[in-house]
């Protein structure tokens, strides 16, 4: 018996062309699963899919429209023949390229990601194939759980990417972070569970965001220094020595300066582009030699496999790590299409002056699901960390590096 859900079409031209449509899905077939989906959160990619921006990463059988969005917490309600792995009221999550189980991830299974090419999560129910979910964390509610496929994962990546799986990274290295985006306070929670020596967001000038260290429970030496020069006051903070790890969000605007202050074999973990996808004006910076200079290791991350994933899940289970929720809003129409989904939009007064200025998105917002068939939907808008409001045009002028005690 087929099962009535609601679902959001995209047809790559905006968050104006969201279309609400009802549909109905077929019962789960072999190594199958149905999915009642509780919440779901919004990354930066899912607005560049939904604005026909991402375009970067080779799709295979991409259509004219798609159900956005890859990350979704929700209860198991169905599932198909010869499936072991779940029951009936298991509470699961996606993952965001399926194929993607183990070791290096390759061309054909980036190709066929959750939410583009493959049929996204902005709903109420969907099939999975068995091998396409892992276990939600017990300790997190469903809207804390549905942000960390996405960005959760690639910070997890960043900072243990390049270790055996099981051997956790970050332990008394200086870990910088750039921007307080999805990624970014991802990254600090766990470095800071991690036990690093130093944890630095915001890290350069136009990110608007003070992360509120109370509300993850730390406490901060702080050191302020003018922003066109934030790649000396990380030297300065790490006593010269640079930073082991560092998690480049920025791009084209930024790596030149991630350079200069990573550690003699550092690693940078390419990560975003939130300066914009076109080359810098003037000299192009020589990566090849700049990497030569200090033996440094370069990594793209779009994401991580699915035995990481679980790693990543019993992590935040033994160190207790919470995102943190903000605001709950209904699941309508009129909701989505007023300002929830823009990522910029949590304070459009001040980013409409700033054109000039790059901006790590601060948000990250989800779509909750209630399992009352009376009230089916809600929308979740959350952070990762609270934000400090009264720091924010302070935080356009200066950065601040935050050292990061490690834990007891």
């Amino acid at each position: 018996m087929s099962t009535a859900a609601c679902q959001f079409v995209s047809h790559f031209d905006g968050i104006d062309g969201l279309k609400k449509v009802e549909a109905q899905v077929s019962p789960p077939g072999s190594g199958e699963v149905l999915v009642e989906i509780h919440s779901v959160s919004l990354n930066y990619r899912d607005m560049e899919v939904i604005r026909g921006e991402y375009n970067h990463h080779r799709a295979i059988g991409q259509g004219p429209n798609i159900v956005p969005c890859s990350d979704m917490c929700g209860v198991v309600k169905n599932v198909g023949q010869d499936v072991t792995k779940w029951k009936v009221g298991d509470r699961v999550l996606s993952t965001f390229i399926p194929d993607h189980q183990t070791g290096q991830l390759t061309e054909s299974a980036v190709s066929k990601g959750v939410g583009l090419p493959l049929p996204g999560v902005l709903a109420t129910h969907r099939i999975f194939a068995d091998y396409a979910l892992i276990k939600a964390p017990e300790h997190m509610s469903d809207q804390e759980a549905s942000t960390l496929t996405i960005a959760s994962v690639t910070a997890w990546m960043g900072i243990n990417g390049m270790r055996p799986l099981g051997q956790n990274g970050g332990q008394d290295e200086y870990v910088l972070l750039q921007g307080t985006g999805g990624v970014g306070i991802a990254a600090l929670q766990i470095a800071k569970a991690s036990g690093a020596k130093g944890a630095s967001p915001p890290v350069w000038a136009s990110c608007l965001g003070f992360v509120n260290p109370n509300s993850l429970g730390q406490t901060f030496e702080s050191t302020i220094a003018k922003a066109p020069d934030w790649e000396k006051s990380v030297m300065d903070v790490t006593k010269g020595h640079g930073a082991d790890i560092i998690l480049e969000t920025g791009g084209a605007e930024t790596i030149l300066k991630s350079f200069q202050c990573a550690a003699y074999g550092g690693l940078i973990n390419c990560i975003g582009y939130t300066s914009g996808k076109g080359s810098t004006t003037g000299d192009q910076p020589n990566i090849n030699l700049l990497t030569l200079s200090k033996t440094l290791t370069l990594k793209g991350i779009i994401n991580g496999p699915t035995d990481r994933f679980e790693e990543m899940v019993k992590f935040y289970e033994k160190h207790e790590i919470h995102p943190v929720v903000n605001r709950v809003f209904t699941w309508s129409f009129r909701s989505i299409n007023r300002l929830h989904l823009q990522p910029y939009i949590l304070i459009p007064w001040l980013v409409s002056d700033l054109n000039s200025f790059m901006c790590s998105p601060p948000v990250n917002v989800a779509l909750a699901a209630q399992a009352n068939e009376k009230q089916p939907c809600t929308i979740v808008y959350l952070y990762h960390v609270a934000i400090e409001f009264s720091f924010r045009l302070e935080m356009l002028l200066y950065i601040r590096i935050f050292r990061v005690p490690p834990c007891s």
